[in-house]
């Protein structure tokens, strides 16, 4: 971390081991953000200009990773990047530009390869892949249930 005070957190953050933010200007973290270990928040940018750069000039644009962010390990977010919320950023990306809601997002560059569609369970995701408890939570639920029932056990700290 650069200086601390450009990072803002918000609520049940979970961040693994090696997480780096260099947070030469802010970095806003959405409520419930999962992130992988070695992933990299890079706000600094130098100048392309060789006498610029030489002369030690730095600047720097903002990251936002907004709520129910998913940031699989080794993800490289860059500066002046926003992930918008519910999506989900595959290990080893490289993200230079904004991805939208409810997307899937993978690759050096990254670029998105899918829409998420809250109502759809396949494949290794389907409700059958999950302990009795939890398919009984969601039918309970419904479709439309928040992210964090009222249910929900918060940890103790």
């Amino acid at each position: 971390m650069d200086y601390g005070w450009n990072l803002h957190v918000g609520d049940r953050l979970f961040a693994n081991f090696g997480l780096t933010a260099l947070d030469t200007c802010e970095i806003r973290i959405g409520d419930d953000v999962q992130i992988g270990p070695n992933v990299q928040l890079l706000t600094p940018t130098h100048p392309l200009h060789p006498v610029d750069r030489a002369r030690g000039w730095e600047g720097g644009l903002p990251i936002t990773i907004e709520d129910n962010v998913w940031l699989g390990g080794g993800a490289i977010v860059m500066p002046g990047v926003t992930i918008g919320r519910d999506s989900v950023i595959g290990a080893g990306a490289v993200v230079t530009r904004d991805v939208p809601p409810l997307s899937v997002a993978v690759g050096s560059p990254a670029r998105v390869i899918r829409t998420i569609d809250p109502a759809e369970r396949s494949g290794q995701f389907a409700l059958e892949n999950y302990p009795a408890a939890y398919r009984e939570q969601v039918a309970a639920e419904g479709p439309e249930a928040p992210v964090r029932p009222s249910g929900h056990a918060e940890a103790s700290a």
